[in-house]
């Protein structure tokens, strides 16, 4: 604005798409994810929030193109990560370079945390609004059938055991298996013979390899189950952020000494209901570093969760065990997407392109500093490690859940992962 007024700002940003490219995503997800539409409607409720966000001055998007505009007020920032004065922005960091974030960015990631667990609270006790008409707004996962008590477990169980519930059960789970077959496909041709040079040594070896991939495919043979024990609570439903990397959010201090930690959330393209540790799972497994998860992130991210959810008003009934649990399993069931998202570097640089063999390592600059390059092929490091990670132990974790939950889980028969056998193009 031109002139000074009262709670209007003179510095304003505007988000528009980016001319389109081989390369980019945009109209991809638009159209395949239905990003804008509720980007647009959380800005008209953006400012009940139990904390900060932008304040929006103009948003709108057309379906048909997937073109959209939001003009929010202008934020500016330090030049620190960690600035010497509370209540001013931080540097903000960049989505796959947590690294260069002091603790890899975990005190930020706890400050993010809390306030989404904040935020799933307040759905809940209807600070956002009346939830019915939250769920006519926003699309809103349904509430699966997983047993809360005694009688609700026998009666599942009893329904398991029928041949052709479990014929059912296999067959749904068919297309997430052959995608994930695919998926590990795509990951093992970068891995073993367009770029090796990218990835750690012990993953270069064909039968380490297999085994990650067979892994993760048995991980997709249970996703259903997985599904229904994360949306089996009504009290976990809520209005829930998508994209938990440390790039939507900026952060700040609200003490003189500069120790406490609170954020600003942004980006809230695709928000939906449902519960929320499915995503938060599988951006933690593709956004942090594997050395801060391993430190114990994993289970500090799932308590200032809990801590915030419970701080909003959310139910006791919500456990930081369950929590802890729903988060593993969606970094266990997000890995498979991750393999996948390396087709998007395809459309600009096919994996027969000789290029791939002049980059030096995944620090090279037409990698590192490539946006798109980065994120796919730093997620897929991250998904390397992070799963071989004992500490993490994201498989064994899942094999306990399914040990404690045999009565109603049938055994699934084993798959064989194929592995690539030559480079593409080559004969």
């Amino acid at each position: 604005y031109a002139t000074n007024s009262p709670g209007l700002h003179r510095t304003l940003f505007v988000k528009l798409p980016l001319v389109p490219t081989p390369e980019s995503e945009r109209v991809y997800n638009g159209k395949n994810w239905w990003l804008d539409e509720p980007e647009v409607l959380f800005n008209l409720i953006g400012q009940t929030c139990p904390f900060r966000v932008p304040k929006c001055y103009f948003s709108d998007f057309s379906p048909e193109s997937t073109n959209f505009i939001h003009i929010w007020e202008g934020l500016d920032f330090e030049k620190e990560y960690v600035p010497s004065r509370p209540w001013v922005l931080a540097k903000p960091g960049l989505k796959n370079r947590d690294y260069e974030l002091p603790n890899d960015g975990l005190e930020r990631y706890l400050a993010f945390m809390r306030r989404l667990g904040h935020f799933s609270g307040a759905t809940q006790t209807g600070k956002l609004g009346e939830l019915g008409r939250l769920r006519e707004l926003f699309e809103f996962a349904d509430l699966l059938p997983w047993p809360t008590n005694a009688a609700e477990r026998k009666e599942r169980a009893a329904w398991m055991k029928m041949p052709e519930n479990q014929q059912g059960v296999l067959a749904r789970a068919q297309p997430a298996v052959g995608m994930a077959q695919m998926n590990c496909h795509t990951a093992s041709q970068l891995i073993l013979y367009v770029a090796p040079q990218l990835f750690p040594a012990k993953f270069r070896d064909a039968a380490v390899l297999k085994k990650l991939c067979t892994e993760v495919v048995h991980v997709q043979q249970y996703a259903e189950d997985i599904s229904f024990y994360s949306s089996g609570m009504p009290e976990l439903m809520s209005l829930s952020h998508q994209n938990t990397q440390l790039d939507n959010a900026v952060f700040f201090h609200t003490d003189e000494a500069c120790t406490q930690w609170d954020c600003c959330i942004l980006d809230w393209a695709a928000v939906r209901g449902g519960p929320p540790h499915p995503a938060i799972g599988a951006n933690l497994i593709g956004g942090a570093e594997p050395r801060m998860l391993e430190g114990g992130g994993v289970e500090k991210c799932a308590a200032a969760w809990t801590q915030g959810y419970h701080e909003a008003g959310g139910s006791e009934k919500v456990t930081l065990d369950r929590v802890l649990s729903i988060i593993k399993l969606g970094m266990a069931t997000g890995a498979s997407g991750l393999m996948g998202f390396l087709r998007t570097i395809q459309n600009n640089v096919p994996f027969t392109d000789p290029r791939w063999k002049t980059f030096k390592d995944r620090w090279d600059p037409e990698i590192n500093d490539n946006y798109v390059r980065r994120a796919a092929v730093a997620q897929m490091n991250h998904v390397l490690e992070t799963w071989a990670s004992p500490k993490v132990d994201l498989y064994g974790h899942f094999k306990r859940w399914l040990a404690d939950n045999k009565d109603i889980i049938f055994e699934r028969p084993a798959v064989d992962v194929e592995m690539p056998r030559k480079a593409p193009g080559s004969k």
